[in-house]
This record gives C-alpha cells, structure tokens and sequence, in this order.
C-alpha cells in the first residue's frame, strides 16, 4: 500500500467489526453496529484507494462490498424482511 497508516486503520477495523460488536446484548444492536461499520469503511475504502495497483483496489473493493451486502441481508434476514424461504 502506498498509504503506510493503512494498515494500522483496517487493524481498527478488524477489531471493530469482531472485538467491539460484541459488546452490545442483543442481535438487533451487533448487525445494525456492524452493518454502519462495513457501510463507512466502504466509503473511506473509496476515497483512500490505498493500494498502489488499480486491480488489488478493485478485489479489495469486491471483498468490502461482500461484507456490507452479507451484514444487510443477515438484517433483513432476522428481522423477516425477506420471507420464511428467502423469498
């Protein structure tokens, strides 16, 4: 990366989205937590682009949005948004 505090940040991350949601009691409270972590770090992703390569920004990217876009559905999920089936 060309951004040498990079990494330091997705460390903060890491933490955050394991170490941090589990201090909250109920399930509602850890998916909205870490569904506003995933969405921020998205957008910081974007605005830092930190690797020196376009394509390792793009698989990087693919990988945050697979985060975010897994945290949303678990929500909709529990909360029976999207059906019994999943339809």
């Amino acid at each position: 990366p060309h951004c040498w505090w990079f990494e330091v940040a997705d460390g903060v991350r890491k933490v955050l989205l394991t170490g941090f949601i589990a201090l909250w009691d109920t399930t509602e409270e850890r998916l909205t937590y870490a569904l506003i972590i995933s969405f921020f770090w998205f957008g910081f992703y974007i605005a830092v682009e930190p690797m020196n390569q376009w394509g390792d920004n793009s698989v990087s990217l693919l990988a945050h949005a697979g985060i975010f876009l897994t945290t949303l559905f678990a929500m909709l999920a529990h909360f029976g948004v999207l059906g019994p089936h999943g339809s």
